[in-house]
């Protein structure tokens, strides 16, 4: 995750990357500024951490400071099924999971004409750039690493917190030159996130679903006991919680957070080839299916313990 030696006085993007892992851990303590300084605040919060993990608490974040902060993401999934407490009913878990969905966009989506900048200070979600060309960190890439590793992903977190130049330059070719080939993406850089947000947010609404990939019936077959997602009927309208699939074969997964008869508001990962972050929107159910699309709902009485 991080290659150096960090403590006291210590500056720089490893220091900005450590603060924002930080962030995502269990803490008594105010949350910290990422500012890349190595601050008190910093290292009161690295002891707490050190302690919490059993390790030497001397506030220096050295080899086993580093592997326990990798193992804290490899553990995230587990830590959120067993410390998320399950909505009460199936309204309960409408709203949690169309507020969850739209505060990830508010608070990671990249955002125009908002003159963001990239930057490993800026926590925004923008993962095909490069936030420092030093340590190659993506821009974004840690709250993406966290959304990877709750979901249940399999992509190694150093992965997704990086991008290579070379990825970095592909992105800004038109989709049809020669070096970007079909799947590229998949074997070179990260793979396509918009399913695997969908199920970071379920999980951190509380639901009670499997590690990646979702469970849902493929077209023509039957509900299994392993499915925890059902295909809506045709004559079904969809809902607040619902998941929908623009597009059959692009697989585009997107949740949606508000309706008002055929109008939906959706909040969607992996999103704006500009950006690839998590964006809001506006569809109709009826254009959703005639891309041709569909819509699953959780099967309530299995993900809400």
């Amino acid at each position: 995750m991080i290659d150096a030696l960090l403590r006291f006085g210590s500056r720089g993007d490893s220091v900005t990357v450590l603060q924002h892992t930080l962030n995502q851990a269990p803490t008594s303590r105010p949350r910290l500024g990422v500012d890349g300084i190595f601050g008190n605040q910093t290292h009161l919060r690295v002891i707490e951490f050190q302690q919490q993990n059993h390790l030497d608490p001397d506030g220096i974040v050295g080899p086993n400071t580093f592997a326990a902060l990798d193992k804290f993401f490899q553990e995230l999934p587990k830590l959120v099924d067993e410390f998320l407490p399950s909505p009460a009913g199936v309204e309960a878990a409408q709203v949690r999971i169309a507020a969850g969905a739209v505060s990830m966009h508010s608070t990671f989506g990249w955002n125009e004409p908002l003159p963001y900048q990239t930057g490993t200070v800026n926590p925004r979600i923008a993962a095909r750039y490069c936030a420092d060309s030093n340590s190659r960190l993506r821009q974004g890439g840690v709250i993406l690493a966290q959304i990877f590793a709750v979901a249940g992903a399999p992509t190694p977190v150093d992965r997704v917190m990086r991008i290579s130049e070379d990825a970095e330059s592909r992105y800004t070719l038109d989709r049809m030159h020669p070096r970007y080939y079909p799947n590229w993406r998949n074997n070179e850089d990260i793979v396509s996130w918009c399913g695997i947000f969908a199920l970071y947010i379920y999980k951190t609404s509380g639901l009670k679903m499997s590690s990646w990939p979702l469970r849902y019936p493929g077209a023509g077959s039957g509900i299994q006991p392993t499915h925890e997602l059902r295909p809506l009927k045709a004559n079904e309208s969809p809902q607040i919680g619902d998941l929908g699939i623009l597009h059959t074969a692009e697989n585009h997964h997107f949740i949606v957070v508000d309706v008002d008869g055929d109008q939906l508001q959706t909040v969607e990962g992996n999103s704006d080839w500009r950006f690839q972050t998590i964006v809001r929107n506006h569809r109709t159910a009826l254009a959703v299916r005639q891309t041709p699309g569909s819509f699953l709902r959780p099967i309530w009485d299995k993900v809400i313990a």
